[in-house]
């Protein structure tokens, strides 16, 4: 919004557009507020999960691996060069420039939000081939296959009574015919 513009030609629309252009801003509102104010609202991405990138070599450092941070929609909030703790990887072989509006990263996430939260900060890994084959990989080697977002309330429950045999692999993606080994 221009300095000086008179708010009746302030095109509020307009200002939110160029606002959620942003890469960390997921909405923005734009309103006036008579008689001498513009109100912004901005809604910020979360990342929710890492995906692992090349880095090259530089004066600086070498090369190795950084990690692109992902909301639920796929889309990059930011890039750092150390995973923070308690973030699950997507492994995915996606390119990153495609993962945006993946209905795979918005089933992994969802799956994150659906399991026990003592399960969801075990989780170091979350796959997604298609938004009915999630899995996680616990950091203590248990591997879960979720399948899709749906009926989890039922998948949690039949999950808890399958732990209790303490296997290292629960497939709780099709009820009534749970595996573990």
């Amino acid at each position: 919004i221009g300095t000086g513009v008179p708010m009746i030609r302030v095109d509020t629309g307009a200002a939110a557009s160029r606002i959620e252009a942003i890469t960390q801003v997921q909405s923005a509102q734009v309103s006036k507020s008579w008689p001498d104010r513009i109100v912004i609202t901005v809604r910020e991405r979360t990342p929710a999960l890492a995906v692992t990138v090349p880095v090259t070599g530089s004066a600086t450092g070498p090369a190795g691996d950084g990690f692109a941070l992902i909301d639920s929609t796929g889309a990059v909030v930011r890039s750092v060069p150390v995973k923070p703790a308690g973030m699950p990887v997507f492994g995915t072989s996606i390119p990153l420039s495609a993962l945006r509006g993946s209905t795979s990263v918005a089933a992994a996430v969802t799956v994150l939000h659906e399991v026990p939260a003592w399960i969801a900060r075990a989780a170091a890994t979350v796959t997604a081939s298609s938004p009915q084959n999630v899995t996680l990989g616990l950091s203590n080697g248990v591997t879960i296959v979720w399948g899709s977002t749906a009926r989890a309330a039922a998948k949690t429950a039949e999950l808890y009574a399958l732990m209790r045999t303490g296997a290292h692999y629960y497939d709780v993606s099709a009820l009534e015919t749970a595996v573990t080994r």
